[in-house]
């Protein structure tokens, strides 16, 4: 009884740091899509928000987002920053899965709807795992 006892408890301490394992495995190889934006001078604070709201909607629309984050950029004394106001960033499940995501219809509505505020857009992908 009490090796039946230890074989179980084994095993369930095995399983579950080899689920834990897996877990950090597919967390650290997900895709990241970092996109900065420089608003065009004078656009209206309305124009602002639907920009800012419409990017962070597209994470109910588009499965293959994991997660979002977005904030102002923040200009700092130590170093010398690039000219964005907003920056975006999109946790997706795989490189490959970003190719959906940038091909979806709510992304493409995104940026039909938006285009005419951007005065510049830079864009940095990485694997977030390599």
């Amino acid at each position: 009884m009490k090796l039946t006892k230890s074989i179980i408890l084994i095993t369930a301490v095995t399983v579950a740091i080899s689920s834990f394992a897996f877990i950090k495995h597919r967390q650290s190889n997900m895709f990241k899509h970092i996109v900065c934006f420089k608003f065009k001078q004078g656009i209206s604070d309305a124009d602002r928000q639907k920009h800012i709201q419409y990017f962070a909607a597209l994470k109910d629309s588009i499965p293959e987002i994991v997660a979002y984050e977005g904030g102002e950029a923040e200009k700092v004394s130590y170093e010398s920053t690039a000219d964005y106001d907003y920056v975006h960033i999109v946790t997706i499940k795989s490189k490959e899965d970003s190719e959906k995501y940038f091909h979806h219809p709510a992304h493409k509505r995104f940026i039909e709807a938006n285009k005419a505020s951007w005065a510049n857009v830079f864009v940095i992908n990485t694997n977030s795992g390599e």
